[in-house]
């Protein structure tokens, strides 16, 4: 996992954890992060529709679980008039994809891949510690739907081929092949390989934002305000487990709201 601190104009202590949501190293850093730091809030790129992947239940977190309320709709936000098809379409399709998107990570933790495995330990040590558990990510299956009704105002099948050019052209100069078997060793060198590489993100923002914005830019929005509404109602030390893909975005929505890096010891 790649782990970056940052402070609060008020002093809280963000410790902000990227992890590959499928490597099993992950999950002993993230809960080694929060046993050390003992934090108040433990912020998760988690909704609570995913809680029954990891065999838990809202019920089963009592009053430590916070769901923040969702955002405002976004002023250029696509959406069709109630008799274009290709709004129920996106609206019948989404919750689909999500299941198939649930089978697909099932299939990884049978290869020995964890699916969300740090996201199990850190809600176990929320559990022990009594710290708040903020289940801060959108809606998974509004963001498909998002990212379907965006992808259909355009051309979907052009959408999907300059995402896979990006992807393709980018992994391939990590030394990585779309085609390759997944194992938990290779997980874990892409994600090093990625951390290192912002351009990934950059481009997909850029040649690609029917996918970046309902997939990354929303709920890297969403984490930061969750993180600094904690920060509001009075925590002074926070932890966040995001996928690393959401870390930078994270920080630079952070620093717009005067949060800095902590001076070098």
């Amino acid at each position: 996992a790649d782990v970056f601190e940052l402070l609060s104009p008020r002093g809280t202590k963000l410790v902000l954890v990227g992890t590959a949501h499928v490597s099993a190293s992950d999950a002993a850093k993230v809960r080694g992060v929060i046993v050390a730091l003992q934090p108040d809030a433990v912020v998760l790129e988690m909704d609570a529709a995913r809680l029954p992947r990891l065999n838990l239940t809202l019920a089963d977190l009592g009053n430590l679980a916070v769901i923040p309320p969702p955002p405002a709709p976004r002023k250029d936000e696509n959406g069709f008039v109630f008799w274009d098809p290709r709004g129920w379409a996106a609206a019948a399709a989404a919750p689909l994809i999500r299941i198939m998107m649930t089978k697909m990570y099932d299939g990884m933790s049978a290869r020995g891949m964890r699916a969300g495995g740090e996201f199990a330990a850190a809600i176990e040590e929320c559990r022990k510690q009594q710290a708040r558990l903020v289940l801060a990510d959108l809606d998974s299956t509004a963001t498909i739907e998002g990212f379907l009704r965006s992808a259909a105002s355009t051309n979907p099948f052009g959408v999907m081929s300059r995402y896979s050019e990006v992807m393709q052209d980018e992994i391939g100069k990590m030394g990585f092949k779309m085609e390759d078997e997944i194992t938990p060793d290779m997980v874990d060198s892409l994600k090093a390989a990625v951390a290192g590489n912002p351009r990934v993100m950059e481009r997909l923002k850029e040649e690609v934002p029917e996918f970046y914005i309902p997939f990354i830019g929303d709920r890297d929005a969403a984490l930061a305000a969750a993180i600094h509404a904690e920060d509001e109602r009075g925590s002074r030390k926070i932890v966040a487990v995001v996928g690393l893909g959401h870390a930078a975005g994270i920080r630079a929505a952070l620093t717009e709201l005067c949060w800095t890096e902590p001076e070098p010891a």
